[in-house]
C-alpha cells in the first residue's frame, strides 16, 4: 500500500510539471541559470584559491645577513624561526647559492659576468649576502614575524647584529592588497550565491502557489474523499524537487562547453590551471553540490508554499 502511494505521489508530481509546461519551463530556466552561475562561481573560486595560494607562496619576509656571519649562526637562527607558530617554512640561501642564482639570471649579459670574474681578485670576491626567506602561515602573520625579528636584537643598529636588512616593508603593500582582493572576492562570491538561491527560492515558491491554485478543484476532491494533508502536499514537493534536479543537470551540462571555451583565457591570464581542468577533476563533487542545492531549494520552497497556501 505504501509503495503504491509513493508511486502515485511521484506520478502526480510529474503530472504537475508536465501539465503546467509553461510555468515549469520558466522555473526550470531560472533554476538552471542560477545553478549555472553558482557552479561557475565554485569553479572560478577554485582557480582564484590556487592563484592566491601561489602568490602567497611567493610573498615572504627576507632577512639578509652581513657577509661575515658564520653559517652555523644563521642556521641556528633559522631553527628558532621554525619554532614559531606563525611561520610555515624557512628557506636558507647561502652566499654561494645567491651568487650562482645571480649568474644564472644574467647568463646572457657578458658585462655582468665579466664584472663578477674581476671581483674574484679583490677582498670581496662574493658581494652577495646569505639570507633567510620566511613564509608565514597566513598573510596576517607577517607583522608578528617582523616583530619577533625586532625583539631579537638583531637589527642593524645593534652592535652584535647579524642581520643587515629585513626585506618586508617593500612587500607590505603587495601583501595588504592580496589579502584585500581575496577577502573581497570571497565575500562577493558568497553574496552572489546567496542572492541567486534567494531568487530561485522566491520564484519556485510563487510557481508552486500558482500550480496549487490551478489544481484547487482536484485538491478539494482529494480532501472530500479523505486524503490526508501530507498526501495532498507531497506531489508539490516532488514537483519542486524535479525543478531543482532538472535545473542542476542542465547547469552541469552547460558548464562543460563554457568552461572548455574559457579555460585557455583563464590559463593565460592567471598562469595556472584552467576552468576545464577543475570541471573534469571536480565533476562528481560539482554534480553533487548543484543537485543537492537545486533539490533543496525546490523542495523547501514548495513545502513552505504548499504549507502556507493549503492551510489557508
Amino acid at each position: 500500500m505504501a509503495g503504491t502511494q509513493i508511486k502515485r505521489i511521484f506520478y502526480l508530481g510529474l503530472v504537475n510539471v508536465v501539465r503546467n509546461s509553461f510555468v515549469s519551463f520558466s522555473v526550470v530556466f531560472i533554476m538552471t541559470v542560477s545553478l549555472f552561475i553558482v557552479g561557475f562561481s565554485l569553479l572560478f573560486g577554485q582557480v582564484m584559491n590556487d592563484v592566491t595560494e601561489e602568490l602567497r607562496n611567493k610573498v615572504d619576509v627576507t632577512a639578509y645577513f652581513i657577509t661575515d656571519t658564520p653559517e652555523e649562526q644563521i642556521l641556528a637562527f633559522r631553527d628558532r624561526l621554525e619554532e614559531l607558530s606563525q611561520v610555515r617554512e624557512v628557506f636558507y640561501v647561502s652566499q654561494e647559492t645567491a651568487l650562482e642564482e645571480y649568474r644564472k639570471r644574467h647568463e646572457n649579459d657578458l658585462d655582468i659576468l665579466h664584472g663578477l670574474d674581476l671581483l674574484k681578485e679583490t677582498e670581496t670576491p662574493n658581494p652577495f649576502r646569505a639570507r633567510l626567506s620566511i613564509r608565514a602561515q597566513q598573510s596576517g602573520d607577517f607583522e608578528s614575524i617582523v616583530r619577533f625579528l625586532d625583539n631579537e636584537d638583531v637589527l642593524s643598529d645593534n652592535p652584535s647584529t647579524v642581520i643587515d636588512k629585513i626585506d618586508f616593508y617593500q612587500n607590505r603593500q603587495v601583501i595588504m592588497r592580496l589579502s584585500s582582493v581575496v577577502d573581497t572576492a570571497t565575500l562577493l562570491t558568497h553574496v552572489v550565491i546567496a542572492l541567486l538561491i534567494f531568487i530561485s527560492f522566491i520564484i519556485v515558491f510563487n510557481i508552486i502557489r500558482l500550480i496549487i491554485y490551478l489544481s484547487r478543484e482536484e485538491i478539494k476532491v482529494m480532501r472530500l474523499i479523505g486524503a490526508e494533508d501530507w498526501y495532498v502536499r507531497a506531489p508539490f514537493l516532488v514537483s519542486g524537487g524535479i525543478y531543482g534536479l532538472v535545473g542542476s543537470i542542465l547547469a552541469t551540462v552547460m558548464l562543460y562547453p563554457i568552461s572548455y571555451w574559457l579555460s585557455p583565457v583563464v590559463e593565460r591570464f592567471f598562469e595556472g590551471q584552467g576552468l576545464f581542468s577543475y570541471y573534469i577533476s571536480e565533476f562528481f563533487v560539482l554534480v553533487l553540490i548543484l543537485t543537492a542545492l537545486g533539490v533543496f531549494v525546490g523542495v523547501f520552497s514548495s513545502y513552505l508554499s504548499s504549507h502556507r497556501y493549503l492551510d489557508d
